[in-house]
């Protein structure tokens, strides 16, 4: 494959990740407490995600996507190129992507960036790396996985199973899940929500 994953200077994009955080925030007109208050997040887990001293699940930025009124593609890197005309179409190298540093994990936006029903993402985690517990999500839709490369740890409603290259699952959006990478390789999948009564993100 022609594309690069790693990031030139991952630090530099972890700090700009809390500055946007913060920068939507504030252009939102809105303070910590009362996004908190919209989100169902505490003020100081905000804090902490604008400081970069914790990183978010992909839940806490759909949440934080909501209480600031704002799409989530919008917390993701700008890509360095982009084709205007092309609408429905996302190259290789214009796709937006978040890099947790703290988290081990790197992700790629691979559905275009307008509203719609369906987000896929590339998700690469590193070895040792982990998502947390993703608790449910409160809209009707599912979420699909696909490994690409490596092995991926994943619990489903409190039921481990190790998933290998080719493995895949498909879930309802409500469902406990977390996901973690035990081996000492990076392990690199395909994140696919789609969301039925998608909210305002």
């Amino acid at each position: 494959m022609s594309r690069v994953y790693s990031p030139t200077d991952p630090a530099d994009e972890s700090f700009r990740f809390g500055l946007r955080i913060r920068e939507l925030r504030q252009q939102a007109g809105l303070t910590l407490q009362q996004v908190a208050n919209l989100s169902g997040m505490s003020a100081g887990l905000i804090s902490q995600i604008e400081r970069n001293l914790t990183d978010p699940s992909m839940r806490s930025l759909r949440m934080l996507s909501m209480a600031l009124g704002t799409p989530i593609a919008r917390f993701f890197d700008e890509p360095e190129h982009h084709h205007s005309s092309e609408r429905y179409i996302v190259r290789h190298d214009e796709q937006r992507r978040l890099i947790l540093n703290k988290a081990g994990m790197s992700k790629y936006l691979t559905s275009p960036d307008s509203p719609g029903l369906i987000e896929a993402y590339l998700i690469i985690l590193e070895p040792g790396a982990r998502s947390g517990e993703v608790k449910y999500m409160d809209v009707t839709g599912e979420k699909f996985c696909y490994v690409l490369e490596g092995k991926l740890q994943v619990s489903l409603d409190n039921h481990s199973v190790l998933l290998e290259t080719g493995d895949s699952f498909r879930i309802p959006t409500h469902t406990q899940h977390s996901f973690a990478n035990t081996s000492d390789k990076p392990c690199r999948f395909l994140w696919n929500i789609v969301l039925l009564d998608k909210p305002n993100s």
